[in-house]
């Protein structure tokens, strides 16, 4: 199997959080989802990056962490970006230079995310039927 180089990329502040934070404090599914899929990815032998509000660089479970404010450019196999509190908004994305082979949008709920329609995306991922309806009914998601 081919090793990737993925990314997976959250701009949201209204919590600060790294690979350790689900083990001393409740954090919501979203960032649950976001830890455990990446030091999953990497115990697959995968390279993988977290660029959140975390805050040190550091790594946990093979996973890199680095603060949103060190980064300025993208470049992996798959990138994956979601928000999924404070204010849902994915536009910071754009201040970057990315280069992804693969770019996903996780989306988590129904509230429609800022910056859904500008960010070039091949996949929206939903957690549920229900949630995938919705953005393709109220969100015009193709």
């Amino acid at each position: 199997m081919k090793k990737l180089r993925v990314a997976l990329y959250c701009p949201d502040h209204h919590l600060s959080y790294d690979g350790s934070t689900p083990d001393k404090q409740g954090v919501g599914g979203g960032v649950m989802v976001r830890i455990r899929l990446a030091a999953a990815l990497a115990k697959l032998g995968h390279q993988v990056t977290m660029i959140c509000n975390c805050p040190r660089v550091a790594v946990f479970d093979g996973v890199q962490y680095l603060p949103l404010a060190q980064v300025r450019s993208i470049d992996v196999d798959v990138l994956i970006l979601s928000s999924s509190g404070g204010d849902l908004d994915l536009r910071p994305a754009l201040a970057l230079d990315i280069k992804a082979s693969l770019r996903l949008i996780w989306v988590h709920g129904t509230p429609l995310l800022k910056g859904l329609h500008e960010i070039p995306f091949d996949y929206v991922c939903s957690p549920s039927n229900f949630i995938r309806q919705w953005a393709i009914r109220e969100w015009g998601v193709p």
